[in-house]
């Protein structure tokens, strides 16, 4: 294992050949098909050690690198279908791996609650949490002890104590609405201590700087969202009307006597704000035009530092300039011109920090700086085999709708000087955007000779409460209006050819093409649909959503409930006016959108006698994940569009 990994670090980075077609091109199709070499990179608390996520005969493994020499120390790779999740640094020497299994009928892997450690030399290996806790496995280190049939989730890894972490543990149940328990774990020998119960199913549980649990933030029956403040060990719901849509906690403050949460009241936008705990709201920045998409708070003391804004390309707002953190992440953008920076992890006495910058044609790379000599060094790239490649670059558009609301969006021009024209619509919709930066689908597209317009319609996420609401109950129309009205700017600006236009997308993206080439027959040469809802009263009763206790809440809330008006938002009853060819896709393994979704649409279509492709897969879920698939589903994408689109 160590001569497999070793023989990929070059100089401190990854470099992988590129794979290339008979005519001594990349094949583009194989390179953006497979997953990424390196995700995950975080630095240890005395910033001596790395540990980032590796593919390894095409599972999520885990590697340790030393800094001094940079070479590697360990590694974790798991036996059969189980692969490393989410990871957390929870001492000098010890990771916690949140694991993921996949089964041998769906490739997508799953969290089932599972919690392991290792230490950075790969010894003292433990499974300390998860329905195999009380197995012995043969060939592997899974020591025996108790299992429990319960999602463990890490909540805090308690910087000031080496020894434990902070779980909550759910018991399995269909729905995942049971009543969490918050448990002090023993991160050697997964022994723990129950310290409290969630005050309700579905809560976020937020600790403050003791470790103690403090806040939780509740998703109720009614899709709406509940505060808990804990105090003398009893949870205290705190009024609703201190709290404005879309609550994101981010910290409790040192003093603890105050929360810091991203929300939209009485503002334009959801803004950054200070709730103290008897009701007393500070603003600390509100924008304008659009939300906060990140923000950065300090090691310590969870002080908020930098935000990132994302009106069309990103931008970073320094909330105090005096702040050597301020000043620090300054200097970062200055040093990636153009591209988008975060910061991943920083080591304890904050004089390390790992670096990841990406932009729209840079796939991404990791960096370390160290503050002791000011430097900053280039570590691992996330896909090697991409750079240095001519990708496209996207710019931001923006255009008035068709009741001229103002709707912001995305062009990616097409390699050459084709006016043919790929509409890619962002699944969700709701809470959902798209960005700028690097995207292996639209650069697919791009570079195949189609301009790639990515739109940020009313319902989308990113814009406000009343631009996200202006989308519930309008998928069938005024979202696809949105959408069209975008197409239509193009083709008055002269970039797009009226007659070379196909719309696609993937889980509402699948819809919504399928839904526009019914309700705007004469715009689209072609749709493709993935993964997509096609019969929107039936996604009520099937699939995972209904299962959830807020779930019909929540679909009877985006959706509406007028039968007549759900009925002609679905594609299913829209067949006979859709005259462009269709490419229809779906994973018969999908629970978000149920494969009958696809065979209802089917049904419909040759009842009309209408022309469609079919293109299924038994081993994927919602989307797709392994290579070979994704490498299937863009051949299928491409040959498709290249019989109904000239380039």
């Amino acid at each position: 294992m160590k001569a497999y990994i070793l023989a990929f670090l070059l100089a401190g980075s990854l470099f992988m050949p590129p794979v290339w077609a008979k005519n001594n091109e990349p094949d583009l199709v194989t390179l953006l098909s497979q997953h990424s070499n390196y995700t995950d990179v975080k630095i240890s608390p005395d910033g001596k050690h790395l540990a980032a996520v590796i593919r390894s005969e095409g599972r999520r493994s885990l590697v340790f690198i030393a800094l001094d020499g940079f070479q590697m120390t360990g590694s974790v790779r798991f036996p059969g279908l189980v692969e490393v999740g989410t990871y957390h640094w929870v001492n000098n020497e010890r990771v916690v791996i949140e694991l993921a299994e996949s089964v041998l009928w769906n490739t997508e892997p799953r969290i089932f609650g599972e919690i392991y450690a290792v230490n950075y030399d790969g010894k003292k290996s433990e499974m300390l949490f998860g329905y195999r806790a009380g197995e012995q496995q043969v060939g592997t280190r899974f020591k025996a002890k108790e299992g429990r049939r319960a999602w463990g989730r890490v909540v805090d890894t308690l910087e000031q104590d080496n020894d434990h972490i902070l779980i909550t543990a759910t018991n399995w149940n269909a729905g995942g609405d049971g009543m969490a328990e918050i448990l002090k774990m023993n991160v050697y020998s997964g022994k723990t201590k129950r310290l409290a119960a969630a005050p309700a199913p579905y809560s976020s549980i937020i600790t403050n700087n003791k470790g103690e649990p403090r806040l939780a933030v509740v998703t109720t029956k009614t899709a709406g969202q509940d505060v808990y403040l804990r105090d003398k060990d009893k949870w205290n719901k705190l009024p609703a009307d201190w709290f404005g849509e879309g609550i994101n906690v981010l910290a409790v403050s040192p003093s603890d006597d105050s929360l810091l949460l991203v929300d939209q009241k009485d503002t334009a936008m959801p803004a950054l704000s200070r709730i103290d705990f008897t009701g007393k709201r500070t603003v600390v920045f509100s924008d304008a035009k659009v939300g906060i998409t990140d923000v950065e708070l300090t090691k310590k003391d969870n002080q908020p530092y930098a935000l990132r804004l994302d009106d069309g390309n990103p931008a970073y707002v320094l909330l105090d300039k005096t702040m050597a953190e301020s000043q620090l992440f300054k200097n970062l953008t200055i040093a990636f011109p153009g591209e988008v920076v975060s910061v991943t992890s920083r080591s304890s006495d904050d004089m390390t920090w790992v670096i990841y910058a990406y932009s729209d044609v840079n796939p991404g790379a990791y960096f370390l700086y160290q503050k002791k000599d000011n430097s900053l060094r280039k570590l691992m790239d996330r896909k090697s085999e991409l750079n240095g490649l001519p990708w496209s670059e996207t710019t931001a558009v923006n255009y008035p709708s068709f009741d001229q609301l103002p709707v912001q969006g995305y062009l990616t021009k097409a390699k050459g000087q084709s006016k043919a024209l790929v509409v890619l619509i962002h699944g969700g919709p709701h809470g959902v955007r798209d960005y700028w930066g690097f995207n292996e689908e639209v650069q697919l597209l791009s570079q195949s000779g189609y301009n790639v317009l990515q739109v940020n319609f009313r319902g989308s996420g990113g814009y406000g409460d009343a631009f996200q609401r202006a989308g519930y109950g309008q998928w069938g129309d005024a979202v696809q209006k949105d959408i069209s009205a975008g197409v239509r700017y193009l083709i008055a600006q002269g970039v797009v050819d009226a007659n070379q236009v196909c719309i696609m997308g993937t889980s509402f993206g699948g819809y919504s093409a399928v839904q526009s080439a019914a309700i705007d027959p004469d715009l689209y040469r072609c749709a493709i649909g993935v993964a997509g809802v096609y019969e929107l009263e039936q996604l009520k009763s099937d699939g995972d959503i209904p299962q959830l206790s807020f779930g019909v809440a929540y679909l009877d809330q985006v959706l509406g409930t007028d039968q007549a008006q759900l009925k002609s938002y679905s594609p299913v009853y829209r067949a006979g006016s859709i005259k462009a060819p269709l490419l229809i896709i779906h994973g018969k393994r999908d629970r978000r959108a149920p494969y009958s979704q696809a065979e209802a649409l089917r049904k419909a279509l040759d009842k009309q006698g209408k022309t469609y492709q079919w293109l299924d897969f038994d081993d994927e879920s919602h989307g797709f994940y392994a290579p070979e698939n994704r490498k299937k589903y863009f051949d299928s994408v491409l040959s498709f569009l290249q019989q109904h689109l000239k380039p």
